[in-house]
């Protein structure tokens, strides 16, 4: 069996003198799936940037341990893919790409949920210079921003912002809606 080395020609970031122009990569890029391809964007936002073939090893290596964790956690609860991104985050903490995270409103069902919500997500941002990986009805995506209310996106998926406007916190009339899921929302930062 092949082993797979995270710790190649790795460089801790000062997020401060971050490019800007940093791009996330696309599902196509690196063929991934899952919340997986946003685990690997989140490491290229908070470490990297990370180089294509860094990224796709990353992937490989991450997708390896979500299936193993799924498998794991299938006969524990419904929720496989946030206890399978907990196993990886727990797992990775202990690579050169390690992730500080919280789930802060996992048992938090009954909170106002967008003002609340993204209140504590902005100042979050603004204090620990992380990211969200932010659970959806449809997806996952993650958070680098918040303005005027809305989302702003690192993904390569959707477009660079969600509005206000297009967010619901239940089972509504969400036909053009983003159904948040706070309870699954995962806060990411690095030391």
């Amino acid at each position: 069996m092949k082993t797979f080395s995270l710790y190649e020609n790795s460089v801790p970031l000062d997020l401060k003198n971050k490019k800007k122009s940093q791009q996330p990569f696309s599902k196509g890029v690196l063929d991934g799936s899952f919340a997986v391809h946003d685990l690997v964007n989140a490491i290229h936002y908070l470490h990297g940037p990370l180089s294509a073939k860094k990224a796709k090893k990353l992937m490989f290596y991450i997708t390896h341990l979500f299936y193993k964790f799924e498998d794991a956690n299938k006969e524990k609860t419904h929720n496989t893919d946030i206890d399978a991104i907990v196993d990886i985050l727990c797992t990775i903490y202990c690579s050169p790409y390690k992730l500080n995270f919280s789930i802060p409103f996992y048992s938090d069902i009954g909170i106002n949920w967008y003002s609340e919500f993204t209140h504590k997500m902005e100042m979050f941002l603004e204090n620990n210079h992380g990211i969200v990986l932010l659970a959806t009805d449809k997806k996952w995506t993650l958070v680098k921003g918040l303005r005027d209310g809305d989302l702003l996106l690192f993904s390569s998926e959707y477009p660079s912002y969600l509005s206000r406007e297009n967010c619901i916190s239940f089972e509504e009339d969400s036909s053009n809606k983003v159904l948040l899921q706070p309870s699954k929302t995962i806060f990411l930062w690095t030391d």
